[in-house]
């Protein structure tokens, strides 16, 4: 159960940096695209919750290179 949760941290924090590197991929998008299709790929919804989660906190550490970048 743990490694699941680990497994999943891991993985929203990779997507999370992408949409922080990213200009114009927020989370929110990614948040709608991942609530309808997390039972299909067999996630329980504490997983998903967690992949959301995780793609928010990288996303706020993340987003800084682009705007500092571009801005």
């Amino acid at each position: 159960m743990i490694e699941n949760i680990l497994l999943l941290s891991l993985v929203g924090c990779l997507i999370g940096l992408f949409t922080g590197l990213i200009p114009g991929v927020h989370t929110n998008t990614l948040a709608v695209l991942i609530l309808p299709t997390y039972s299909y790929f067999g996630i329980s919804p504490l997983g998903a919750s967690v992949i959301i989660s995780s793609i928010m906190a990288a996303h706020i550490f993340s987003s800084f290179i682009p705007a500092a970048l571009l801005g």
